[in-house]
């Protein structure tokens, strides 16, 4: 299990106070400078290779040992504490202004049980609010719209061709070449949005699919049929 980050308030006092008795002329190596910054040298060497700005005087190799200049370490610890804590102090104002919870300095982490009722409170408020100003929609009503909305699509597709040919005097094979691409367009329809569509709602529209199908089948052997007869 990984250890947990030491805070940067409590870190930035164990440096202030090794800073305090180091000297310009301190040289250090990688075990000194781990111990001097309070840390496992494990954990330093993660410090070192997630920083590119770390200042390392040399680094080790087969033969030869770390060397730090123990004030700029410290100097440049010191300041990436601070940075954290004005990150730590942005995030804590954010989540101020967007719930009305102050975190008074503490870390957004440890909120008391009654803060974190308080904010999934604030949630809950503003979405009812977002929902009322049509801001949010829900996802029943959203997929009562989609249903309805391809059900009129379904339907206007289904009978297109009947209604662009009601004496039937396109040829049988265009007829049929419509009526595929519309059903096409029905299945892409649905592949598209079938997870905001009701369940039943696929349920028919596939079994109306298989049904035509079937229909379309038993048309082609009758015509096969009698023009082998022929």
């Amino acid at each position: 299990m990984s250890r947990k980050a030491a805070d940067p308030t409590s870190r930035i006092e164990l440096l202030k106070a090794a800073r305090k008795v180091a000297r310009k002329d301190d040289i250090l190596n990688a075990e000194e400078m781990a111990k001097v910054a309070r840390m496992t040298w494990r954990n330093l060497k993660e410090m070192i290779d997630a920083d590119l700005e770390f200042p390392v005087q040399r680094r080790g190799s087969e033969g030869s040992s770390w060397e730090f200049e123990a004030v700029k370490v410290l100097d440049h610890m010191l300041k990436r504490c601070r940075e954290q804590l004005a990150e730590r102090d942005a995030a804590q104002q954010r989540i101020a202004r967007l719930t009305g919870v102050k975190l008074d300095g503490r870390k957004s982490d440890s909120l008391s049980i009654r803060d974190m009722l308080e904010v999934d409170r604030i949630q809950r408020e503003t979405q009812r609010r977002k929902v009322e100003q049509r801001q949010l929609v829900q996802a029943d009503e959203m997929r009562s719209v989609m249903t309805g909305l391809v059900g009129i699509v379904q339907g206007a597709v289904s009978t297109m061709v009947s209604r662009l040919d009601p004496a039937g005097r396109l040829p049988p094979e265009v007829r049929a070449l419509m009526t595929d691409e519309l059903r096409n367009l029905l299945v892409r329809i649905h592949d598209e949005f079938g997870e905001w569509l009701d369940a039943d709602v696929l349920r028919a529209s596939r079994a109306r699919g298989r049904s035509r199908a079937a229909g379309k089948r038993r048309v082609l052997s009758k015509r096969e049929g009698a023009g082998a007869r022929a």
